[in-house]
């Protein structure tokens, strides 16, 4: 959960380089990092007028989704190792406001495909 932002897409990557795990990330928005290893993606809703949306709604689309990726996944008896949650939703990351990975205070970001 959390996928796309820079702590779930650094946690994502490392675990499928590093043990060459499948990852499915799940996240409101879909990663725009071209170097993302997130093998399926679960795109979640939004509450009414882009506010967060309900429990039930998360629960929902995650179950059905989750179980129908493990469905069609090779045997269709796959299994779940870990569900890891690295939403930061107390704090996002940092606005990035060119191309060469700058954010607002010219501080350089690190690019989660090079970690």
């Amino acid at each position: 959960l959390g996928s796309s932002g820079c702590l779930g897409s650094i946690t994502a990557n490392y675990l499928s380089r590093e043990y060459g795990m499948t990852i499915i990330g799940a996240d409101i928005v879909e990663s725009r990092n071209k170097a993302s290893r997130i093998d399926h993606f679960i795109p979640l809703p939004k509450g009414p007028g882009g506010s967060s949306p309900s429990l039930s709604d998360l629960t929902t689309t995650l179950t059905n989704e989750l179980e129908n990726i493990m469905y069609h996944s090779n045997d269709g008896n796959q299994k779940i190792d870990a569900i890891i949650c690295a939403s930061g939703g107390f704090e996002s990351d940092p606005p990035i406001n060119n191309s060469k990975g700058i954010d607002n205070n010219n501080n350089k970001i690190s690019d989660p495909a090079q970690i």
